[in-house]
This record gives C-alpha cells, structure tokens and sequence, in this order.
C-alpha cells in the first residue's frame, strides 16, 4: 500500500465533520508504514531531512548570534536548499549565479503563490462580510452557503 493511502485513509477515518484528529490518524498510520521497509525508509529518509536542515537553520543562528560578523554583508541566510528540498544545502558563499538566480525565482514563485491565496482569502471575506456581520458566530461554511443561496436567487 502507498504512503498517501495509508495517510488518506487514515485521516478519513479520523475525520469528524471537518476536524481530523492527527493524533490518531498518526497512531492508525505508524504500524502499516513500519510494517513495510521500504515505507519506513522512504519516512524516517523525509523526517531526518527535515531535522538537517532545522539542524543548518539553528547553527547558523547560533554562529550570528555569537560573532554578527559572520553574518552576511547584505543579510542573507548562510544557507540555502539548491533542489527539490530533499538534496543539497549549500552554504550562500559558493553558490553559483545559476543557484542564486534559481534561489530568487524559487522565493518568487512562493511569494506570488501565497499571495494569489491571499488575495482569494481577502476578497471571499470582503464578499461575505455582510453576512459575518449579522452571524458573527457561524462557521465559513455557513457563510459561504449563505452567499451561494443568495447569489442563485439573484440569479
């Protein structure tokens, strides 16, 4: 079985009216990934990833907060992920123009990602905000049925 099946359905069956219990959905998961090396590897492989570059992120923390003249001239992080996030992290001093340029194009492909997202978030509370106002306790749910209901009988 993959990972997302597990994972999914682990969350389904943990999930009550839209508020999933992560904790034990985790605890149905763990002993089917583990059951499977491949799985087991494939997790502990993303995890230990995860902590390396926490790892990276707190020394160079460290290494600024004891000499700030480590830190760079023009206040960039000491280091940066040069790939898909699971390969290499490269100190900012070596990198080449190509990875620098890669590494501006990444951040802006984020940046415009959330701020799409959050442009959506603004405007569905802008259009909703009436209906806030009268119902401050409802859920969104409530509100964007509201606004379907009084949008299809406008219509």
């Amino acid at each position: 079985m993959s990972l997302n099946k597990i994972v999914a359905e682990a969350t389904e069956a943990h999930d009550a009216n839209g508020v999933i219990d992560r904790a034990a959905a985790i605890t149905d998961a763990v002993p089917k990934v583990l059951a499977d090396k491949e799985l087991t590897e494939m997790c502990v492989r993303g995890h230990v990833s995860k902590l390396i570059a926490s790892n990276v992120k707190s020394r160079m923390k460290e290494r600024v907060q004891a000499d700030p003249r480590q830190s760079s001239f023009f206040g960039l992080r000491d280091h940066h992920v040069v790939d898909d996030g699971e390969g290499q992290i490269k100190h900012t001093s070596i990198l080449t123009r190509i990875e620098f340029v890669g590494l501006i194009k990444l951040r802006q492909d984020q940046v415009n990602a959330d701020l799409a997202y959050l442009a959506k978030l603004r405007a569905a509370e802008r259009d909703t905000r009436e209906i806030w106002d009268r119902h401050p306790d409802w859920t969104w749910g409530q509100v964007e049925a509201d606004h379907a209901r009084r949008h299809a009988r406008a219509a």
